[in-house]
C-alpha cells in the first residue's frame, strides 16, 4: 500500500537561512501556534517555519530544526510576523527594531551550529 504521507523528511544538509514574513498588519499578533492551525486546515503538515518571530521579538520555536521544511529542502526557514502597513501596502523594512534582535540571535545561532554564512540568508 502507498504511504501518501510520509510525515516529515529529516534535512540531509542545511546551506541557507530563509527569512519569510507573513504579511500582515503592525496590531495582528500571530503565534507559532495560529500559524500551526492554519496549515493543519488547510492540510499541510502543520507549521513549516522553524523559528517565528512575534511582533514583541519573541522568538518560538516551530518546526523541528533537524526537519525539512518550508522553502528550500537545504534551509532553516524563520518567518517575522508583520510586514504589512495599516493600509495594506508592504513595510520596509519590514522588522522592528524589536524582531530585528530576534532575527539576529536566529542568524547567529544557526550561522555557529551549520557553518552557514552571511551570504547564504535568504529574504
Amino acid at each position: 500500500m502507498l504511504n501518501k504521507n510520509p510525515g516529515l523528511k529529516d534535512r540531509d544538509k542545511t546551506t541557507i537561512i530563509e527569512i519569510h514574513r507573513t504579511k500582515t498588519g503592525p496590531n495582528e499578533h500571530i503565534s507559532r501556534h495560529d500559524i500551526h492551525k492554519q496549515e493543519l486546515e488547510a492540510g499541510n503538515l502543520g507549521i513549516g517555519y522553524h523559528f517565528v518571530i512575534k511582533l514583541d521579538g519573541t522568538i518560538e520555536k516551530g518546526r523541528d530544526i533537524h526537519k525539512v521544511g518550508i522553502g528550500n529542502p537545504e534551509s532553516i526557514s524563520v518567518c517575522v510576523v508583520g510586514g504589512m502597513s495599516n493600509t495594506g501596502q508592504l513595510e520596509l523594512p519590514f522588522f522592528n527594531n524589536q524582531q530585528q534582535d530576534a532575527v539576529d540571535k536566529v542568524k547567529a545561532f544557526v550561522k555557529k551550529n551549520y557553518n552557514i554564512g552571511e551570504t547564504k540568508i535568504i529574504k
